[in-house]
């Protein structure tokens, strides 16, 4: 019924430890004999309880699938994770090592706490006459990028087993369990659990889920089209990057955390002493303890390493924006891309202000976690305003929203005028919330991204409410007027002093 493979991370991977000779080789060793008796040996069966629901399901009885999930399955995952993260070896490899695998426990743990809130709000609504109306969309997406972080993470466990095999003679790898492991796709991940979820729905509600089929379809060739954009991204970034001072500015570069050192590498077609800048952002206020002045070097690369302390790896989100700014730059450079940045074109070229004062500059996003082992590339944003861009009579709506351990990943869509300044609030009706607040401003083609915090209550509805004001800007001041007095429409509120922008988005029960 189901192609297992593609659904769970199986880790089949199988390491031998020769005999040990030293403190490495007994940690080593030490290290996998657990890894045996949880995942890896003959007689470790990781999947048991999966394969226990999956059975109930199969047999119609959704309620004992969902006693499975929430008194076998989630425990054995919330012990696993427990016991790997507070494992401690003095080889820093099999510190790395463990991580990895830690990852992997916690990422098959959400995707599993995951299927269990769906199940359950299926239950929830089982009396619903028209399936249309069933509301798991959310969940639904929230497991697609679930599926894509599980092929991220196995990539990334991938090279480390395969870096810690070459590094170490005492360790081997299983390659044909590699080999036949290797191929992981998101689309197929989401077409298996979307087959599984359709016939918890069939047998709860009597009704026929093909929808939810036709979902999975529809996302597989999603999937594909995205693999296809981002391929063709990275072309187009190739070609860039080899024409040195194009006004066309191109960048290529990434980040990580390893060892409580903050590692940036990249690549552009800036000329020779061209200055790059990094600046961080926590929900949206600049972060001054992690940020620099990057000097581009002949073949238009740059780099930096800084130094952590444990008090600033709280796992926290970062915005991440690295910038190539002509109105700092000497005259020679100016001559090419504008006093003002006004001559830059491309991907990368956008507005920003100083002071309300619009300028013209290259940038590029990404997001971090502050965290040992966290990694991140910087991506390129393509910009498609709507028909009504600019128009006084404003709309927001709701894009996509990522739920994280600690914060949401929101994106918006609107026809406000770019750099609109954006404010954000998690707030649960009923309770005396503050401090979970965020901001922003708007892009190019009228949408908001932000990280949120997410306030600290389970099984609560979880509202965010958004507030648009025109003071971002002298040209949003100059549109929407400097109080926003010519701010139109439904969402439209008129306050003592000006008038804003009001969108709340119902994010449903927290859990």
């Amino acid at each position: 019924m189901f192609n297992r493979k593609s659904v769970w991370i199986l880790l089949l991977f199988t390491f031998t430890v020769l005999a040990a000779c030293n403190s490495d080789d007994e940690e080593f060793e030490a290290f996998f004999n657990e890894m045996d008796k949880d995942v890896l040996g003959e007689k470790a069966d990781p999947d048991r309880y999966i394969m226990e629901y999956i059975k109930h399901i199969e047999n119609g009885e959704p309620a004992k699938a969902l006693e499975v999930l929430n008194e076998k399955e989630l425990p054995k995952n919330e012990k696993l994770v427990k016991k790997y993260k507070e494992m401690e070896f003095e080889n820093e490899d099999l510190m790395e090592l463990k991580g990895a695998f830690t990852t992997i426990f916690q990422v098959d743990q959400k995707k599993q706490e995951k299927i269990r809130d769906i199940f359950q709000k299926i239950m929830d609504q089982q009396e619903i006459e028209n399936i249309a109306e069933l509301d798991i969309d959310q969940e639904l997406d929230d497991l697609s990028d679930i599926h894509k972080e599980t092929v991220e993470v196995f990539e990334n466990s991938t090279k480390l087993m395969q870096e810690v095999a070459e590094e170490y003679d005492q360790v081997e790898i299983n390659e044909e369990a590699l080999e036949a492991e290797g191929d992981k796709d998101p689309a197929e991940m989401n077409q298996d659990t979307n087959i599984l979820i359709a016939r918890f729905i069939e047998i709860v509600t009597g009704e026929n889920a093909e929808e939810l089929n036709e979902v999975a379809t529809n996302s597989s060739s999603e999937d594909d089209d995205e693999k296809e954009t981002d391929s063709q991204d990275d072309k187009n970034i190739e070609k860039m990057l080899a024409k040195e001072g194009s006004t066309e500015v191109a960048f290529d570069a990434k980040a990580e955390i390893k060892d409580n050192h903050f590692l940036l590498s990249g690549k552009s077609n800036l000329m020779e002493g061209s200055t790059v800048f990094l600046h961080t952002y926590h929900y949206g206020a600049e972060n001054p303890y992690l940020s620099a002045e990057l000097e581009v070097d002949a073949s238009g690369s740059f780099e930096m390493k800084e130094e952590m302390s444990d008090e600033i790896l709280n796992g926290e989100p970062l915005t991440l924006r690295l910038a190539f700014q002509p109105d700092k730059e000497d005259p020679e450079l100016q001559e090419i891309y504008g006093e003002e940045g006004e001559l830059l074109e491309g991907s990368f070229a956008h507005k920003f202000t100083n002071i309300k004062r619009t300028r013209y500059g290259a940038f590029t996003y990404a997001d971090l976690e502050l965290e040992n082992g966290g990694k991140t590339t910087f991506g390129i944003d393509t910009f498609s305003e709507p028909d009504d861009y600019g128009d006084m009579n404003i709309w927001m709506e709701k894009d996509h929203v990522e739920t994280k351990d600690d914060y949401y990943i929101i994106t918006m869509q609107s026809n406000l005028n770019e750099l609109t300044s954006i404010g954000a609030e998690a707030t649960v009706p009923g309770y005396e919330t503050a401090g979970y607040t965020s901001r922003a401003k708007v892009r190019p083609d009228g949408s908001i991204r932000l990280h949120v915090p997410r306030p600290e209550v389970e099984g609560e509805n979880v509202v965010i409410k958004f507030k648009a004001q025109s003071d971002g800007a002298i040209e949003t001041e100059e549109l929407y007027g400097e109080h926003g007095e010519n701010f139109d429409g439904d969402l439209a509120v008129k306050k003592k002093q000006n008038t804003i922008i009001e969108y709340e988005v119902d994010l449903g029960k927290d859990s």
